[in-house]
């Protein structure tokens, strides 16, 4: 049965690893784009291949031609936030996987403008990205605290 989202639908992807433990779960999960590969199946089927990166976690993707985020992935670019929304679930051959239903780039300025950078939350600890952290911002929820 599908977990619906919470109120503000976000995870960590090692949030989003354990909690999908007990079955499929919709949500928001976000951070930086380390790898961004079009590819196409076996079948001839063109996708792309999205490696994502938060503070806690990887999480590879893929977004098929027959989806809203296929086009999505055209704005994205390595090293650039971004938050996907989508169902996510445990798959027994890939492990956690997740179908993409909306991306969206996120800005960094408002990272550089809170005067903090993705290095400095890897040294504090911070159990989420920098890039999560600049949605937070941007929706007007609190900033994370770190660990520790």
């Amino acid at each position: 049965m599908l977990q619906h989202m919470s109120e503000n639908g976000r995870r960590t992807i090692s949030e989003l690893r354990q909690d999908c433990r007990t079955g499929p779960l919709m949500c928001r999960v976000g951070g930086q784009v380390e790898e961004l590969t079009k590819k196409d199946s076996a079948n001839g089927k063109p996708y792309w291949e999205l490696k994502l990166r938060d503070a806690t976690d990887v999480l590879t993707l893929r977004a098929w031609m027959d989806t809203a985020a296929f086009d999505s992935c055209e704005d994205l670019e390595r090293g650039g936030c971004v938050e996907i929304e989508g169902e996510f679930l445990i798959n027994g051959s890939f492990g956690l996987d997740g179908r993409p239903r909306r991306m969206r780039p996120r800005p960094r300025k408002i990272l550089r403008a809170r005067g903090t950078s993705p290095e400095d939350w890897r040294i504090r600890g911070c159990a989420r990205s920098a890039c999560f952290f600049s949605m937070n911002t941007a929706s007007g929820s609190a900033a994370p605290r770190p660990r520790g």
